[in-house]
This record gives C-alpha cells, sequence and structure tokens, in this order.
C-alpha cells in the first residue's frame, strides 16, 4: 500500500515520474552561487534563477556573503 492504495492499483510509469531523490550531501562548485545553479539546469533565465534562490529561502543568507 502507498498512501492506502493498494501497489497493483498504481500505474508505474505514472508513479515514477512523480518520484525525485534529493542528496543529503550539498554539492557546491568553485564558482558563483548561479554558476552552481546553471549547472543543474543551463538554460535557465535570470528570472528562473531569482525564483529558485527565493523558493529555497536562501536570500537572506546570499545578501549577507561578501561577493
Amino acid at each position: 500500500m502507498i498512501n492506502d492504495i493498494p501497489t497493483t492499483s498504481i500505474n508505474v510509469t505514472a508513479f515514477k515520474q512523480q518520484i525525485g531523490i534529493v542528496s543529503q550531501d550539498a554539492q557546491l562548485f568553485s564558482g558563483t552561487i548561479k554558476e552552481n545553479l546553471l549547472f543543474v539546469a543551463p538554460q535557465s533565465s535570470d528570472q528562473q534563477i531569482t525564483t529558485a534562490i527565493y523558493q529555497a529561502s536562501l536570500t537572506s543568507f546570499i545578501a549577507d556573503l561578501p561577493q
């Protein structure tokens, strides 16, 4: 059972599309925060990056950085 739904009733393909894995280890690379974010999604616009920073509650953290 998953959320009270028998596993035999679940569309496996649709279910797999709803699952994501989030590592417990932070992986930051040398470079700017923007470059790190673009590593994950290179096609992102500046607005999408700003939105991601806001949604991750990193605005204050970034504002306190020296550069």
